[in-house]
């Protein structure tokens, strides 16, 4: 009854202020916003840029372009520096021979608080940060995703992509023409939930797979703004999309589906305990050189108590609560380290007919020179597969299709996804295929 009568003075009062007294309301809301970014630097930490903006702070001129403006800020505040980002203070280093800073600090800098906040924020996942052993156990799962476990899965995967395109090995070699990015990003979710999770026998697997993909797309289009503190009923209908995607993977669901993989069974092992109920070398260059232009995933750290972080460069004073980044995209793109680095060579990472893993800044080795999947202990598990999954798909189509590119521009990047991930092609590209004669 309490919470009734509020609701409905709250809702009288709102009625009663007009237009003057929304406007008050608003400067008020204003006034609070950039108190609670009232922050100064302290003696010892790194420069604070905290734009224009409340609460937000230099998100706009991130989205924009996040490596040139990470770039800017690196010519005026050095490598090291502190920005605010959607009410989140963040120090990124930006020098990659103080990457061990973030790496080898587990203690203060944690991951998994990082993760686990995450996780909660975009799925809606919160046992994670209560159950520590649970937690523990599913990050042993990823031992199948590597060794023996692994080629088990690759020959899974190469079934189930030789299923993909057997209508169209039976087809008859005219050409067919389709967009780039679509045709690509359709077959790896395919092959990827069919050789994970296996392949729903009650009803018709390839329109469940079309719908879950499309609502997966749409979903991954906000998950920057998701995973930042926006709440999720400002982002149209995120949470719907969300809710159907999580009742793909309900107990019913997953009943339905044959051909789990191990990685998946001893995953949901470990979920049931707990609630009752041969490399080409060319090919794996250009690949590895594709993912340095376009990946932006960045290493990020929960600083759990002030921490300083001492360099060759100076010492730098971080606060608790405060978060710590890697932002690779400067690395990758260093002209010091990679020649030419906004042009795409494939033979990037080959040197004397082997995989080149030596490069150099400031005249010095660098054990980090790629980092599409993090580094250190959080490096993505899935990162074999991932790399494995996209040679084959590759094998597929150059061994058994005649690909023509139709358009012929330039492309570059959507910035939208901000510090996560890949960042997706700013525009498509029309290509033709058709079986080899």
């Amino acid at each position: 009854m309490a919470g009734e009568v509020s609701a409905a003075t709250g809702r009288f009062s709102l009625e009663r202020l007009g237009l003057p007294g929304l406007a008050l309301a608003a400067a008020l809301l204003i006034l609070a916003l950039c108190l609670l970014v009232r922050r100064t630097r302290r003696p010892g930490e790194p420069p604070l840029i905290k734009g224009w903006l409340p609460y937000l702070g230099v998100v706009l001129n991130l989205r924009k372009d996040p490596l040139r403006f990470m770039k800017t800020l690196q010519k005026q505040h050095g490598d090291t520096f502190t920005v605010l980002l959607g009410g989140k203070y963040i120090t990124f280093i930006l020098d990659p021979f103080q990457y061990q800073l973030v790496i080898k600090n587990h203690k203060q800098l944690s991951f998994r608080v990082f993760s686990n906040k995450l996780l909660e924020k975009a799925f809606s996942i919160s046992q994670l940060q209560k159950n520590h052993d649970m937690n523990d156990e599913l990050h042993l799962c990823y031992q199948f995703l590597q060794g023996k476990s692994l080629d088990i899965l690759l020959e899974s995967m190469m079934q189930n992509l030789k299923q993909v395109f057997e209508p169209q090995l039976l087809k008859t070699t005219s050409w067919d023409t389709a967009q780039l990015y679509p045709f690509c990003s359709s077959v790896i979710f395919e092959i990827t939930f069919t050789t994970i999770y296996g392949k729903v026998i009650v009803c018709d697997n390839n329109k469940f797979i079309s719908e879950l993909r499309d609502d997966f797309l749409k979903f991954d289009d906000k998950f920057a703004y998701l995973v930042s503190n926006i709440p999720i009923e400002l982002l149209g209908n995120v949470k719907s999309i969300r809710e159907k995607i999580i009742k793909c993977f309900s107990s019913e669901k997953l009943a339905k589906m044959q051909g789990w993989s191990e990685v998946f069974q001893s995953r949901q092992d470990v979920l049931e305990k707990y609630y009752v109920h041969e490399d080409l070398e060319i090919g794996e260059s250009s690949i590895f050189e594709a993912l340095r232009l376009s990946s932006y995933s960045t290493t990020i750290r929960f600083v759990e108590e002030d921490l300083t972080l001492s360099s060759e460069t100076g010492d730098y004073c971080v606060r608790k609560g405060d978060l710590v980044a890697i932002f690779p995209p400067i690395l990758h793109g260093d002209p010091e380290i990679f020649e030419a680095p906004e042009e795409f060579r494939y033979d990037r990472f080959i040197e004397d007919g082997k995989k080149k893993t030596t490069f150099f800044k400031r005249g010095k080795k660098l054990k980090c020179y790629l980092m599409p999947f993090g580094t250190g202990t959080s490096k993505c598990p899935g990162r074999f597969f991932a790399l494995m999954e996209i040679k084959q798909l590759l094998v597929i189509l150059l061994t058994y299709f005649d690909l023509e590119i139709i358009d012929d521009k330039p492309i570059g990047l959507n910035y939208s996804r901000l510090l996560f991930g890949i960042q997706y092609p700013d525009s498509d590209v029309l290509f033709r295929y058709k079986v080899k004669s």
